[in-house]
């Protein structure tokens, strides 16, 4: 039962600490520098010595893969509901800083339908069952969802989303996670379309998602 000593550093010796696995984590998600001098860890069951940054982040997830997540006769009725209602979907919208609202932009280029909320609610009903899970293999506290949004996007060929931060107006402030469910026909017909997390302060990669059929990151 013995806590983990975090220590962040600047590269030229000195080091800070200790401080906690959440602060820790805050820091590699903003790209600075940071190292543990002593750190026990889950996966190995062990302490382990020094260590740079780039060692670290094997340890940390940024992402929860759940694969298989609806049933096929989910899968497919949420195909069918996509397909027709496919006249109307609408251009996707990014919140535009200097407007303060929601605004089709350059940086986004994609279709987007909010889906009924009866035909969805069984689909939210399992991202809370799910969500306990996710938590955990996040390293995040577990919460209750005050609330979903959910829309529905395609992305046809040429389509694209660059960088953005999810939870930058003032309404949507205490967003905790956000998900993205692929799902497509098959056999595939495509290439493109992964999900890369971006590091807030440098914008490096920290993680990179495969499109893969029914499948909740």
């Amino acid at each position: 039962n013995i806590p983990p000593q975090y220590f962040y550093g600047t590269g030229g010796g000195e080091s800070y600490g200790p401080i906690t696995e959440g602060e820790l984590v805050a820091k590699l998600t903003r790209g600075e520098q940071a190292y543990a001098t002593l750190l026990y860890t889950r996966e190995l069951g062990s302490w382990i010595p020094a260590c740079s940054v780039a060692h670290l982040r094997h340890l940390f997830r940024y992402v929860s893969i759940i694969e298989n997540f609806l049933a096929p006769s989910e899968a497919g009725a949420l195909r069918d509901y996509t397909q027709a209602h496919a006249g109307l979907f609408a251009p996707g919208r990014l919140y535009d800083l200097e407007t303060r609202e929601l605004a089709v932009t350059r940086e986004r280029s994609s279709l987007c339908l909010t889906p009924d909320q009866s035909f969805i609610q069984p689909f939210l009903e399992k991202v809370r069952s799910i969500l306990p899970r996710m938590c955990a293999e996040l390293k995040i506290a577990p919460f209750e969802p005050g609330h979903i949004d959910c829309d529905i996007t395609a992305y046809n060929d040429g389509h694209y989303i660059k960088a953005h931060v999810d939870n930058y107006p003032e309404s949507i402030a205490a967003l905790t996670v956000s998900g993205v469910y692929y799902f497509f026909d098959e056999p595939r017909r495509f290439s493109g379309g992964e999900l890369r997390i971006l590091s807030a302060r440098k914008g490096e990669a920290l993680a990179e998602i495969e499109p893969q059929n029914n499948t909740l990151a």
